[in-house]
């Protein structure tokens, strides 16, 4: 019998964290939602609101209203202060999503 508490869950946020340059490069993967959001919201907030952030999607499949809150607040926040925060590669539902609620500015042009 598998014991499901040691299985991971693909819907657990995981978030990890780099340093490219002057850029910070953010991967989330699982999804971003009401549980999550705040976990996404502190990994953001740490960083200087001057450095410039691209956050890499490609993992999120799954995102809801307060990922959005998160990711508007945290541009406001880092615009006022000279930085910046794209979006990387957005999954199709993420992408899908952005793009609906008008905010596919927010998507870094493809290299």
């Amino acid at each position: 019998m598998t014991e499901l508490h040691t299985r991971r869950d693909y819907r657990t946020l995981q978030i990890s964290t780099q340093l490219t340059g002057d850029t910070v490069l953010i991967t989330a993967t699982g999804e971003i939602d009401l549980d999550s959001a705040p976990k996404l919201a502190g990994a953001l907030e740490i960083i200087d609101a001057s450095r410039d952030v691209v956050l890499d999607m490609s993992g999120v499949h799954f995102m809801d209203s307060t990922g959005l809150s998160v990711i508007i607040r945290q541009s406001m926040r880092k615009r006022e202060a000279g930085g910046s925060l794209l979006i990387r590669d957005p999954a199709a539902p993420v992408r899908r999503l952005l793009e609906f609620c008008c905010l596919d500015h927010f998507i870094e042009p493809r290299r």
